[in-house]
């Protein structure tokens, strides 16, 4: 069977002006999501259908990154009360980029493993895609 898909091997994060580069095993991203505006009236009869518009704003999502966490490193936690640029670089160079800031870092560790960290951060902004 042949592949079809992108590999995340390879894909690396840059963080605006702030010293982190933390070692990813994973990532996640929420995507775009728009809220509905619900414009049903009393005017509709009954058993048909609510009607909905979708609003002129969307929301930009989150990134959740699963990582390595080292707690000797000069930067142990992202930097924080700042938004900043986020790109992930693909391995074939494709960006993904955007104004973010941090919203939630936690890690945890378990007998006879390594550390590891979760690091959700939420865009602030629209977001570019370059090849």
């Amino acid at each position: 069977m042949a592949h079809t898909g992108e590999m995340a091997q390879g894909a690396s994060l840059a963080v605006g002006t702030a010293n982190f580069a933390p070692d990813i095993t994973s990532f996640t991203y929420s995507g775009l999501s728009r809220d509905d505006i619900d414009m049903s009236h009393l005017g509709l009869s009954a058993n048909s259908a609510m009607e909905f518009e979708p609003s002129d704003l969307y929301d930009p999502g989150e990134l959740t990154l699963e990582l390595n966490f080292d707690p000797n490193a000069a930067v142990r936690v992202p930097w924080v009360g700042a938004t900043e640029t986020v790109t992930i670089t693909f391995a074939d160079s494709e960006t993904f980029a955007g104004s973010a800031y941090v919203k939630a870092f936690e890690f945890t560790g378990e007998t006879n493993n390594k550390l590891t960290a979760t690091c959700t951060v939420k865009f602030a902004a629209a977001i570019t895609y370059s090849a």
